[in-house]
């Protein structure tokens, strides 16, 4: 963050994390907590309600996510997304299509310093770009925000699952399938067991 915040005066890391959300120890993480609290620009929070997270990111540029572990989705991109933050991270897992190609990337690779430097750098670049060019930032930012909008709402999630699964039950609802008896109703049915 220093090389960050060198290369961009003002700029501020503000930390919504702690193990306490999974209900496990500090311990191995403490000192790097207590390091982010002293550093020159960083204000560490800890973990907070989702309401409150929300509040918080929505007043936020970014999201520093420089994520080290295969991904499967990512809630965390997607809230940024949803309210428009620009989400900064690796390519690893399924981060390009959770973010739609609307994240800075960088590749994911074993080198943790070399990584470290390299998200450092592209995070400078995309603070930058944002400054000079307001207006293409916040073309970017609206584009986030439908995208967001448009492919994550929970009805939609669940309109797709319901379609996914409807699918899954029309293909193998023969009476003399092994599905289960869930599986095997008929579309219309299994629509309105699962909704």
């Amino acid at each position: 963050f220093p090389a960050i915040r060198a290369a961009v005066p003002g700029t501020r890391l503000r930390v919504f994390s702690s193990m306490a959300v999974y209900q496990m120890p500090e311990s191995p993480y403490q000192g790097l907590y207590e390091h982010a609290k002293t550093m020159d620009g960083v204000e560490y929070v800890g973990s907070i309600g989702q309401t409150q997270l929300a509040k918080e990111l929505a007043n936020g540029a970014a999201l520093a996510y420089p994520c080290t572990f295969t991904e499967t989705s990512c809630i965390a991109a997607i809230e940024a997304m949803a309210v428009g933050a620009a989400v900064l991270t690796t390519d690893l897992g399924a981060l390009k299509e959770t973010t739609g190609g609307l994240a800075e990337m960088i590749a994911a690779h074993g080198d943790k310093s070399r990584l470290a430097a390299e998200f450092a750098a592209m995070t400078i670049r995309a603070l930058q770009a944002a400054k000079a060019d307001p207006t293409t930032a916040n073309e970017a930012r609206t584009r986030r925000l439908q995208f967001a909008h448009e492919n994550y709402l929970w009805k939609d999630r669940a309109k797709s699952w319901s379609n996914w699964l409807d699918d899954i039950c029309a293909r193998k609802g023969a009476p003399n399938s092994s599905a289960p008896a869930e599986l095997a109703a008929t579309p219309h049915t299994a629509q309105s067991s699962r909704v």
